[in-house]
């Protein structure tokens, strides 16, 4: 498998992760999810942080088998926040007092 293709196989799996996190919020278990127009910046900050101490925790634990599963979390929230900034360029403006 070329760079490119697997790249592209990621971001496949990171979208997928995306998608279960839009389901929980359908069934009511989250209030928020990182592509919402909505979602408060502190909160997608707030869900990434979350996903890289689940990382930190599979390198601590030497736990390889749930690595890849945590970085495709990690790599779900922060595409949906980069979506939700190209889908709403407005969010990059900087806020007034």
């Amino acid at each position: 498998m070329t760079r490119t293709t697997a790249l592209r196989v990621q971001a496949g799996y990171a979208l997928e992760a995306q998608q279960r996190a839009q389901e929980k919020k359908e069934r009511g278990e989250l209030r928020w999810v990182a592509d919402d127009f909505d979602c408060p910046d502190v909160m997608r900050l707030a869900a990434l942080t979350e996903e890289i101490g689940e990382v930190a925790r599979c390198l601590h634990d030497d736990d390889r088998g749930n690595l890849h599963h945590e970085l495709m979390q990690l790599a779900g929230v922060a595409l949906a926040w980069g979506a939700a900034i190209d889908a709403q360029p407005s969010l990059l403006a900087e806020a007034t007092p």
